[in-house]
């Protein structure tokens, strides 16, 4: 299957992820805990998963792969002042798990792929680039 956007739903067995939306972060909370490397900006990705798989599931963190302009690169484990929950953990089967990923990337990014792994080498592949960030 082809790669999705921001607004467009894959499903594996069952399992279907969307990308609701992508943001630039920056941390409005008091003590600025979430600051970025010089050079570069949070960018989050905000995902919707519905679980009509027959069974409980987890999104699992280590099932994720992500490149930013083709080279690996590794999420933030965590934002401490953004809103909302981060999209690993539990999702019951016939509920949904809202959450987001975050990652560092350089000023002047090109093209970001978010994948993540659901079976052997089949993957659900989301890319973005800086035009569709809300």
């Amino acid at each position: 299957p082809s790669a999705a956007t921001v607004g467009e739903t894959l499903e594996y067995n069952g399992l279907k992820i969307t990308l609701d939306s992508v943001e630039n972060y920056v941390d409005s909370g008091d003590f600025n805990m979430d600051e970025p490397e010089e050079g570069k900006q949070f960018v989050v990705l905000n995902f919707t998963v519905l679980n009509e798989t027959g069974k409980d599931d987890h999104i699992n963190m280590f099932y994720q792969e992500a490149y930013c302009d083709d080279i690996a690169i590794d999420s933030e484990a965590l934002l401490f002042n953004h809103s909302g929950e981060t999209i690993w953990g539990d999702v019951a089967n016939g509920k949904k798990r809202v959450g987001y990923v975050a990652y560092e990337l350089p000023e002047g990014w090109q093209k970001f792929e978010f994948n993540y792994k659901v079976a052997g080498n089949q993957k659900m592949e989301f890319v973005v680039t800086p035009d569709s960030i809300a």
